[in-house]
């Protein structure tokens, strides 16, 4: 059953004042558009924890200059179909900003088969621009730098971010140690904020849906152009 059905039946039979999907919303930009109308009367969100890590609120607070930025991430093993929207919600959530233009110029040709039977992803270098001139530029697959989040304006670095190690590192200082959460760690925080004070810090599925459905159609032409077919969805985690 494809995700935007089954948001569709759940929502018609259970009740509840929160609800938290993960990503993808589903697999193809019409079907995310099915999924955010059969939530429109709810309260949805999508999980994309880092706007909830202590690491990236700090480094949202100490980044005082305005866009745009150029922001770049790097990992031998992030697979750029699975992750991208991670980083694009990120860059929206740190300067308003939505992508504009996706280039897959730099994306290599061939997919490859995931450890999920059935699910393909992708490597290579992708790069996304944005409303306001902020730049995003992922890098899987060849990297020699492991989780590393950087930031620059105007050809000075920023930030560093280090997920490995959970560390940030602003304009030249000593590296902070804020500590990298995983998600078992940040559910509990989640919930209780939203009991306490009925707030979510979470992505809403409307503007998630609007920050990837660019991303969604790019990839999905790049899929099509791999296997030299016509599919409708991206086979995607």
């Amino acid at each position: 059953e494809s995700r935007d059905s089954l948001l569709k039946n759940l929502v018609t039979r259970v009740t509840s004042d929160l609800w938290v999907c993960e990503k993808p919303i589903a697999q193809s930009t019409s079907r995310s558009e099915n999924a955010v109308q059969a939530m429109s009367a709810v309260n949805c969100f999508v999980n994309f924890p880092r706007r909830l890590m202590p690491l990236y609120r700090n480094l949202k607070e100490c980044l005082l200059p305005s866009p745009p930025f150029e922001f770049s991430y790097a990992s031998s093993n992030l697979g750029l179909a699975c992750n991208t929207s991670h980083f694009i919600d990120l860059v929206n959530w740190v300067t308003g900003e939505m992508p504009k233009l996706v280039d897959t110029s730099r994306v290599n040709k061939f997919w490859r088969s995931t450890n999920r039977v059935g699910f393909w992803d992708i490597d290579g270098e992708l790069n996304v621009e944005f409303c306001c001139g902020s730049k995003l530029t992922l890098t899987s697959g060849y990297s020699s730098i492991e989780r590393q989040f950087e930031i620059r304006r105007d050809n000075l670095t920023l930030c560093r971010v280090n997920e490995a190690n959970g560390t940030i590192c602003m304009r030249g200082d000593k590296d902070l140690n804020v500590g990298f959460l995983g998600q078992s760690e940040i559910t509990g925080k989640l919930l209780d904020d939203w009991c306490e004070q009925k707030a979510c810090g979470l992505t809403p599925l409307e503007l998630a849906y609007d920050c990837n459905k660019l991303i969604t159609d790019r990839l999905l032409e790049h899929w099509n152009d791999f296997r030299g077919k016509k599919d409708l969805i991206l086979p995607f985690t």
